[in-house]
């Protein structure tokens, strides 16, 4: 973590409302959109939570390339939610995880430490994106109020190839 400034996150509380409630695998970071992050720090606030009760950190071997094509990987570990736990990892790929289901109402506080550079030029991006969206939109209301439903949504999705495709030109 040495060799560039970092910035931290605003605290992220969360509450899974149990019923099974659960987060899919995901990596909080990805080198194809990257947001910044590099460290996620989460701290569990369920007294109580008993092995059973669900709401599992599981954590996932790293993905591997096999034909150019991603795979699936084992789990590694599941960390339960009990009460004062704090866990760290690494945001990218190197960790995909996901929240196992949950059986009862689950609270955690989530920071993500930041790549400031990175973060910033992330921030740019969205910004443009949005900015490329709203000029296309607008250029479209003013050219035709009458296309139906289904075409705007047609047309939507290509304003939205334009602004991602300028959007990564920016690197």
């Amino acid at each position: 973590l040495r060799g560039f400034e970092m910035n931290r996150s605003n605290a992220m509380a969360t509450c899974y409302p149990g019923k099974r409630a659960r987060y899919i695998r995901h990596c909080d970071n990805t080198s194809k959109v990257s947001n910044g992050r590099v460290m996620t720090a989460i701290y569990y606030a369920n007294p109580k939570w008993k092995v059973g009760d669900g709401g599992e950190l599981r954590i996932y071997e790293p993905a591997k390339a096999i034909n150019g094509r991603e795979s699936r990987t084992s789990p590694l570990v599941d960390i339960q939610p009990f009460l004062d736990r704090v866990i760290l990892f690494f945001s990218d790929e190197r960790v995909p995880h996901e929240v196992l289901p949950a059986n009862l109402q689950r609270y955690a506080v989530t920071l993500w430490y930041f790549n400031k550079k990175e973060r910033e030029l992330s921030i740019e991006k969205d910004n443009n994106f949005k900015k490329c969206m709203e000029t296309l939109q607008n250029a479209n209301t003013k050219k035709s109020n009458s296309i139906s439903s289904e075409n705007k949504e047609e047309q939507e999705d290509k304003q939205k190839k334009i602004c991602k495709s300028q959007m990564w030109e920016l690197d």
